[in-house]
């Protein structure tokens, strides 16, 4: 009778066993999990790795330190985006029946953040395109974690002023360099708007030289042509007082044009502010001289209508020579005394 009774409750054991198996086999799993950095702040990139040991021949195809990337569809729940933002999930081995799930995830607020349950087994299949043939299955639950408050931990109960930008290191030198430059950019401008301003100087005062002397040339040229010349006395005192005229003119920059013979030193004075030097006033004081010496030369009449002065002889070629020279005179440089 006792024995009867034994086998009958070994039997009902066994059964009993056998049908919770499966029960137990879907039972959540005991992991060891870390949270990588220990403390995370809103916007920090984080990592819960959880390790476990399991038997199932399922995993035996995961060879050592290989990674497959597992989805979200291994979480028994939706997941709160609002919270936080699930950037990958990894599952690899280190060691024979030693596994680890690797979640990465930003949180997005302070406090307690909750993930749900993972099916390992499930998200597996579906990454290695394997089937779970003993129909297993192993859920890990997820530890609660604390996201940290910066304001809390360093017991901050208002804004803090607002500090000077900080300097990138080695920012200094090139702000330095920067200005070092830009100074030597300035002085060259400057440098070389001075030199522009020297080069157009140079440059008129070139162009003004050029024009003094081919005023020179043609009215020395033109004068040499006189004393060869077989026309009146009247007719040549006409022709080198229009040239006189017209090489003032040029020289000094002033109109001698209109200006009657008593007024050419007067007009020369006016023009040169009296600085002349006493070499240009002698040459001008002779060149006025033979200003008046010609208009006597052209106006002097007799009651018959003819000239009466004359040209005396040889006076002529003094006069236009004596006018070269004092036009070479005016033309030359001064010569300093040292």
């Amino acid at each position: 009778m006792i024995k009867q009774k034994t086998s009958s409750l070994l039997l009902i054991f066994s059964f009993l066993l056998c049908f919770s198996f499966p029960l137990y086999a879907q039972l959540s799993l005991q992991t060891q999990q870390i949270l990588i950095p220990k403390k995370v702040y809103i916007g920090d990139t984080a990592e819960l790795r959880c390790s476990f040991n399991s038997d199932l021949d399922l995993f035996k195809s995961l060879n050592k330190n290989e990674i497959i990337s597992l989805s979200a569809d291994g979480f028994t729940e939706a997941l709160n985006t609002e919270d936080y933002e699930l950037k990958k999930i990894d599952f690899y081995t280190t060691n024979t029946n030693f596994y680890t799930l690797s979640i990465t995830f930003v949180p997005w607020k302070t406090g307690t953040i909750s993930l749900p349950a993972y099916n390992v087994v499930n998200a597996f299949c579906s990454a290695a395109k394997v089937q779970n043939k003993s129909s297993s299955s192993l859920i890990i639950t997820l530890e609660e974690i604390n996201i940290v408050s910066i304001t809390k931990q360093n017991a901050i109960t208002r804004p803090k002023e607002s500090l000077l930008p900080l300097l990138i290191p080695g920012t200094t030198y090139k702000i330095y360099a920067l200005l070092i430059l830009f100074i030597i950019l300035i002085i060259g401008a400057i440098e070389v708007i001075v030199k522009h301003q020297k080069l157009s100087t140079f440059i008129k005062n070139q162009k003004l030289l050029r024009r003094y002397r081919k005023n020179q040339k043609q009215t020395i040229k033109a004068l040499t042509r006189l004393e060869s010349s077989e026309n009146s006395d009247k007719e040549i005192a006409e022709e080198i007082q229009k040239l006189m005229r017209k090489y003032l003119s040029v020289r000094f920059d002033s109109s001698f044009i209109n200006c009657v013979s008593s007024q050419i030193i007067e007009n020369f004075t006016k023009v040169t502010s009296g600085l002349a030097s006493e070499k240009n006033a002698e040459a001008l004081e002779e060149i006025a001289a033979v200003f008046v010496r010609t208009d006597f030369i052209r106006y002097s009449h007799n009651s018959y209508g003819k000239t009466k002065a004359r040209f005396n002889e040889g006076e002529k070629i003094r006069v236009l020579e004596g006018l070269i020279a004092n036009i070479i005179k005016i033309e030359s440089p001064e010569v300093q005394n040292v």
